[in-house]
C-alpha cells in the first residue's frame, strides 16, 4: 500500500506504468503468503502475530502524531512567525535581557510565545539561543558563538560546542553577552 502511495503520489509515476508494476509485486507476495501459509498452524503463528502488532503500533504512532489531541508535539504556527511579529506591538518592554533556548534557528521559541502571551512583556533585549554540538572534538574559542541581530532588541545567538566538550551554556551566554 505504501509502495502504491510512493509511486503514485511522490514519484507522480503514469498510472499505465505504475499500476502493472504494483501488480507484478502483489503477484509475487500473494505466491509467497500462500506458499508460506500453512506453516502458520505449525508454529509460525508468532512471528505473523509480532508482525501484525508492529505494524498495528507503527501505523498508530504516525496517526497518533496527526491527531488534534497530540497536538503539543507538532510546531505551532506561532513558531514560524518571525521577530517583527513580536516587536511591531508588545504590550510593554521591561528591563534585562531574557535567553530563551531553541532548537530551531527558524522559528520562535514556545517559552517567549508563552511568556508574551501570558505576562504580556518583552524584555528590552531578546536572546533566542541554540545550542549546536559540532562533528570535531573541539570548538576554538572564536568560534565558540556567533550573535546575528534582528533589531528592535532581538538577537539570534548560537553556541558551539564540540563532542568532546561539556557544554556550560549559561557561563558561555554570559560571557557572549560582555563580548558581544
Amino acid at each position: 500500500m505504501r509502495l502504491a502511495c510512493v509511486v503514485l503520489l511522490l514519484w507522480k509515476t503514469p498510472r499505465w506504468l505504475a499500476i502493472p508494476m504494483l501488480l507484478g509485486f502483489l503477484l509475487v507476495d500473494s505466491l509467497y503468503f500462500t506458499a508460506n501459509a500453512p506453516k502458520i498452524f505449525q508454529g509460525g503463528a508468532f512471528p505473523v502475530i509480532a508482525g501484525i502488532g508492529l505494524f498495528i503500533s507503527k501505523t498508530t504512532g504516525n496517526e497518533g502524531g496527526k491527531s488534534p489531541s497530540s497536538g503539543w508535539t507538532r510546531p505551532h504556527c506561532l513558531c514560524r512567525c518571525s521577530s517583527a511579529a513580536f516587536v511591531s506591538n508588545p504590550p510593554y518592554r521591561v528591563q534585562g535581557t531574557a535567553f530563551f533556548l531553541t532548537a530551531r534557528a527558524d522559528a520562535a521559541p514556545h517559552a517567549l510565545l508563552h511568556n508574551l502571551l501570558h505576562n504580556q512583556v518583552l524584555h528590552e533585549q531578546v536572546v533566542l539561543l541554540t545550542v549546536v554540538s559540532e562533528d570535531s572534538a573541539r570548538v576554538t574559542a572564536n568560534r565558540r558563538f556567533e550573535v546575528e541581530a534582528y533589531g528592535e532588541g532581538f538577537f539570534r545567538a548560537s553556541l558551539y560546542f564540540g563532542f568532546m566538550e561539556e557544554p556550560h551554556v549559561s557561563s558561555d551566554a554570559e560571557k557572549m553577552l560582555y563580548v558581544g
